[in-house]
Order: C-alpha cells, then structure tokens, then sequence
C-alpha cells in the first residue's frame, strides 16, 4: 500500500501495485512535460523550425487490488501534446531574357489531450471539498465510485489544429501568357488555411460492476462516457 500524507503531485507517474492508497490534502495526478525543438535554415527564405511538447500522463494501476485516492481537492487531469512547424523555401530560376521565382510558406500548430488513466479491481476517489476529471479515464473491473463534499466536473478536454500554406510565384522579362506575350512582371499568390477543434472524452466505466458519482454541491457530467455492466447513479446529494 502507497500512503502519501500531505500535497501529492504524481506527474508522469506509473504506479502499480496491488493495493494503492493515495492520501492527499491538495493535490493533483497529472502529467510530467517532454520537450524537443529542432532547426535547419539554409538562409532567410529557406528554413524549418519545429517545436514540441508533450505531457508523459499519470498510470495508475492496481490490477485485481484497490485504488483508494482520497484528499481535500482532487484534480486527475489530461497533460497536453502540443507543437509547431514553421517552414519555407524559395526557388528562383534565370532562363535568359526572363527569370522564375517561386516561394512558400507554411506551417501548422496542434494542441491534443494526453490523458490520464486509473485502473483497479475497485476504484475509489474521494474529494472532501472538490473533485474535478478532464480528458482522463478511470476504470474499475467491479467498482468505480467517484464522490465529494462539494463539487463534482467531469469534462472532456479540448484539441486544436491550425495549419496554413501560402505560395507565391513571380515572373519577369518577356514571358508567354497563351494569348501574347507579356514584357514586364507578373505575380499569381494563393493562400489556404485551416482549423479544426474536437475533444478528447473522459471515461468513467466498470467491466463489470457499477458506476456511482456523487456530491454535495454542483454535479457537471460533460462529454464523458459512462459505461458500466450493472446500472449506474449519477446524484447530487443534500447538504
């Protein structure tokens, strides 16, 4: 049994056992960051620039034990996996009395839920004030109960992606245009962009057993999936 008086952060963490007994005051199960950025510039119009982040999440397991979590407020929450890339290439060409010129420019940004994840025979969550779940799975084979004195959220956690690509071409001298020919310059650009937002669910389940939320002040249940053998409660409990 693991028994942790006081503040816990359990970041990054994978914990097994068979009986887990987690004890806190404030405290928080989430994740433990890895960074990673890599360059290559040939010059001010040809470069690559890439940036990322990822958040190692909590794993929390029991297999056929116990996970008892239990403190004042409770925060099991989904790390992130997020970057970026930067890019650009410019290409110019002289075919004699006329010259080419093509650049582009593009790039893209993410941000996606890595979540957490709690696992046991039964699993037990307890918050005396405050219980909040985002974007992570708690999962039980015969009892998953989630409970509070105060509030209870359980949400999804929201992912982003952003890209966009712009091209630009240019030519100058004496050039074709299909119907004559053209002395001087010409340029034809396109730019495109695009974005998207979706969620990543939480999960609160049982195999084969039964599920019950309860709290004392507000219940949000809120893109999560419930799923469990034996009916479910989902209550909010008098004060």
């Amino acid at each position: 049994m693991h028994k942790f008086p006081g503040d816990l952060n359990t970041s990054g963490s994978q914990i097994s056992a068979k009986q887990i007994h987690l004890n806190l005051q404030n405290g928080t199960i989430g994740t433990l960051t890895e960074q990673k950025h890599e360059t290559g510039i040939s010059d001010a119009r040809n470069y690559r620039i890439e940036h990322s982040k990822t958040d190692v999440g909590s794993q929390i397991n029991s297999g056929r034990g116990t996970v008892g979590i239990a403190g004042q407020n409770v925060r099991i929450t989904e790390g992130r996996r997020s970057g970026s890339v930067d890019a650009a290439v410019y290409n110019k060409s002289n075919l004699g009395i006329s010259s080419h010129s093509v650049s582009m420019h593009g790039g893209e940004s993410y941000d996606q839920a890595q979540g957490s994840s709690i696992t046991g025979s039964r699993v037990v969550v307890q918050a005396q004030k405050n219980l909040d779940v985002r974007g992570s799975n708690i999962v039980s084979d015969n009892q998953t109960f989630l409970g509070a004195g105060g509030a209870v959220s359980i949400t999804a956690a929201q992912n982003t992606h952003n890209s966009h690509r712009q091209q630009r071409e240019t030519g100058s001298g004496i050039m074709g245009t299909g119907g004559g020919i053209l002395i001087g310059s010409q340029t034809e650009g396109e730019l495109n962009r695009q974005s998207s937002t979706g969620h990543t669910l939480s999960t609160i389940g049982s195999t084969h057993g039964r599920v019950d939320i309860q709290g004392k002040g507000n219940v949000l249940v809120s893109g999560t999936e419930i799923a469990a053998k034996d009916l479910s409660s989902i209550t909010q409990t008098a004060t």
